[in-house]
């Protein structure tokens, strides 16, 4: 698998899934704000080609260190390999990083996805915080799956609300 499959699953999965509407989303798309992201070069994509534990970490790690919301979004990606890591691990990984990175006041949110591709999203919390409260005053959320708002919304607002104060 090489960079330019990768970017191109990423725009697929930006076009066909995460910008069209979702039921476990209330019939919404999950993100309507992805596909302008891409059009518009905000998305920072890094690959490693094959599925190695240590230079996955070491690129979402980096890429943290070097946030400065120059990207809307910085993708990390790899191959992915079960006996490399699990969605179990991923996820309980990408929860304990956003939970470190408020307690350093790290305005950072990591977000994971699992599929032919091992991937962690880095993003602005108190962007990602601003533009939910935006899409509440629009009744976005209203037909929401409670727990993806509850993670996803509710979680992330709680973080932000940390680093406020």
């Amino acid at each position: 698998m090489s960079m330019d499959n990768f970017k191109s699953f990423i725009n697929d999965w930006i076009e066909e899934y995460i910008s069209v509407a979702q039921p476990e989303y209330g019939d919404q798309p999950p993100c309507p704000y992805a596909k302008t992201a891409w059009i518009n070069k905000k998305v920072d994509v890094q690959y490693i080609d094959t599925p190695n534990l240590r230079d996955f970490w070491e690129t979402v790690s980096t890429q943290i260190i070097n946030f400065d919301g120059s990207y809307e979004v910085v993708i990390v990606g790899m191959p992915t390999d079960e006996e490399v890591i699990t969605i179990d691990q991923l996820a309980g990984a990408v929860d304990s990083l956003n939970s470190y990175l408020n307690v350093q006041g790290k305005d950072i949110w990591l977000l994971n996805m699992y599929s032919a591709y091992t991937i962690v999203l880095i993003q602005k919390v108190s962007k990602l915080d601003d533009a939910s409260k935006s899409l509440e005053t629009k009744d976005y959320y209203k037909n929401t799956n409670e727990y993806y708002f509850n993670k996803y919304v509710l979680g992330r607002r709680q973080l932000r609300e940390k680093l406020d104060k």
